[in-house]
């Protein structure tokens, strides 16, 4: 017995060192912006502060926020969890047309996340931070109530633009998206593994008991990773006692086929499933990217279809899913310019579409450099007004291209 207490003591002693001598390392090899007044690891800038405000573009913001890589590696398993968590480009996990997107999207942005992947103890750790997770019981804002109003959009922006609301808005934002990335990193790990899935099972379980008597989930799918098993007919599925997908989940929805003005086809999805995203999610995109609601929008549609279909289809684009730009990018009646000219005109690149509201604009977050102010649809939230270097799909402005009718 004395010798497995002097075993625990000089194992606890080994870790203590090691987490002491990790953050004086860091102190004195210029991280010590990285750094708590506590010796935890943070991230240096995050958004509603002053360092943030001076980040004109996304790049930037992407930029601030790779972790060293120095750092990375003298992290434990644990503290990446933690930094991953607070990654203050969390919300983009939600400006894509499905969380799994949002995801490979921010494997790809962030470095943090390949690096807790790589690491053999991350399946049991990310186990034990999930579990260990707290669900609050009352949200920091009552996005209910404010949402009731007819002035909804005036009163959202108003809380954006205070400082102490727009905090609370990032708090109630956070819990969204750490319960989310972590369900979909140890997803991500059981797809490598799926015998390890009996243990998440259990935890997970537990977790939806949490999530029902919460707020934060008043107003969306608290089983969405199961859901999305089901759906995709995972193997994992089965390991929830589910063999197939039940009927009431049955297809909501149809092929709808639009036209471009030179009359190519082009084939769309048509949703009937009229629902919205949790307004906490949103608003803490909008904070984020100092972007302003214009309206709140139903997951039937996306920015592509806002973009390209509401002139030509203006009783049904807001039903319609369309994947891909290039018929209309290819048809002669649309022209190319290389900067809009005009409010109406659209804006596209890779993985979004938009149209200009003002073709240029001092940009106040960007060295009042002019660029366009757009008006656009995020992923399967909401339309949002914002600069054109501001959100969650800027990448160049070399890859944007303009095209009116």
């Amino acid at each position: 017995m004395k010798k497995t207490k002097m075993l625990l003591i000089g194992l606890c002693i080994t870790v203590s060192s090691f987490l002491w001598s990790s953050s004086v390392y860091a102190s004195e090899n210029g991280y010590a912006n990285w750094m708590d007044e506590n010796g935890a690891y943070m991230f240096p800038v995050v958004p509603n502060s002053e360092k943030w405000n001076e980040l004109g573009t996304a790049e930037e913001m992407r930029e601030a926020t790779q972790i060293p890589e120095e750092l990375l590696k003298m992290m434990s398993t644990e503290e990446l969890i933690v930094m991953v968590e607070n990654y203050p480009l969390l919300c983009d996990l939600y400006a894509y047309s499905s969380l799994q997107e949002g995801y490979e999207r921010l494997k790809v942005q962030f470095n943090g996340i390949m690096e807790l992947l790589s690491r053999p103890d991350c399946y049991p750790k990310l186990i034990a931070a999930y579990r260990d997770f707290d669900i609050p019981k009352v949200q920091k804002i009552d996005y209910d109530n404010i949402l009731s109003t007819d002035e909804c959009v005036s009163e959202l922006n108003a809380l954006i633009q205070d400082e102490q609301f727009s905090e609370w808005i990032l708090e109630d934002g956070k819990v969204h998206g750490s319960l989310d990335i972590l369900e979909m990193l140890i997803l991500d790990t059981l797809k490598q593994n799926d015998e390890s899935a009996d243990a998440f099972v259990e935890v997970y379980c537990a977790k939806l008991e949490e999530k029902e008597c919460s707020e934060y989930f008043d107003n969306v799918d608290a089983a969405l990773l199961l859901n999305t098993l089901i759906l995709e007919e995972s193997i994992l599925a089965e390991e929830f006692g589910i063999e197939s997908m039940p009927e009431a989940q049955s297809a909501r929805a149809s092929t709808y086929t639009v036209y471009t003005p030179n009359g190519t086809a082009v084939s769309c999805t048509y949703n009937t499933n009229v629902s919205y995203v949790d307004a906490s999610v949103y608003s803490s995109q909008l904070v984020t990217y100092h972007a302003s609601l214009v309206s709140v929008a139903s997951q039937t549609f996306n920015c592509h279809s806002f973009a390209w279909l509401q002139s030509l289809y203006p009783n049904v684009y807001q039903y319609l899913w369309m994947n891909n730009t290039t018929a209309f990018i290819s048809d002669p009646n649309y022209k190319k310019e290389n900067s809009p000219s005009a409010a109406g005109h659209i804006a596209t690149w890779s993985t979004h579409s938009a149209i200009v509201t003002v073709p240029s604009s001092n940009n106040p977050y960007n060295n009042y450099i002019p660029e366009p102010y757009l008006t656009s649809k995020w992923g399967n939230g909401p339309i949002v007004a914002h600069y054109q270097s501001l959100c969650p799909y800027y990448s160049n402005a070399g890859s944007i291209q303009y095209y009116y009718r």
